[in-house]
């Protein structure tokens, strides 16, 4: 368990006009400007391998990216990764907000004052890297076994991360909650890809 470091130090900060906020209405905004790439050293960034007693599923252990909904890298988020741990697979978190240099823990700001095209560009960018970094850890990892999760506004991301991904490494992508507004869905496909709804999505 730990920052990604641990795997690859091979740092990747944000460029010096990383994303700034534009306000487009009172209190509503758009994000303009280059987005941050994953950076493996951000400290919202953490690789966590399965633990000790459980199941082994390999000589490495797949890994399991998940992409954070609108509201940033929360609870769901880190519980899918530690389950993800127990069952033997490991986990790749990170916070795309933070990773674009903004300080927003404690503020609504993410969830009620950003449009949902922002949101999700930031998170796919930071994703999509992420995956691009993983493909590369096969010392640690079966890079031939990568999945991809994605809860709401990461849901969007993820359905476009199934559209852009190489089948080679990524077997399938778990959407939840897709949102139906946003920067869309891909016209096809490159892998597997789950589609999840509940009774709460409307």
């Amino acid at each position: 368990s730990g920052s990604a470091n641990a795997a690859d130090k091979k740092c990747n900060p944000p460029p010096t006009d990383v994303a700034r906020l534009v306000e487009i209405r009172p209190g509503y905004h758009r994000v303009d400007g280059n987005l941050a790439e994953f950076d493996p050293c951000h400290s919202s960034v953490h690789l966590s391998m399965p633990r000790f007693f459980a199941k082994k599923l390999g000589e490495k252990p797949p890994l399991m990216i998940v992409a954070h909904g609108g509201g940033g890298l929360g609870l769901a988020e880190k519980e899918m990764a530690s389950r993800m741990n127990a069952e033997g697979v490991a986990s790749l978190v990170f916070d795309a907000y933070e990773l674009n240099g903004f300080n927003y823990r404690g503020s609504m700001l993410f969830v009620t004052g950003v449009t949902n095209e922002s949101r999700q560009r930031m998170i796919y960018k930071a994703a999509f890297t992420a995956y691009k970094w993983a493909i590369k850890q096969d010392d640690i990892i079966d890079t031939s076994r990568i999945f991809i999760n994605g809860l709401s506004n990461g849901g969007s991301v993820a359905v476009n991360l199934a559209g852009s991904v190489d089948p080679k490494y990524v077997r399938l992508v778990f959407a939840e909650g897709a949102s139906p507004t946003g920067i869309g869905f891909p016209d096809k496909l490159s892998t597997n890809l789950w589609l999840i709804y509940g009774k709460l999505d409307n």
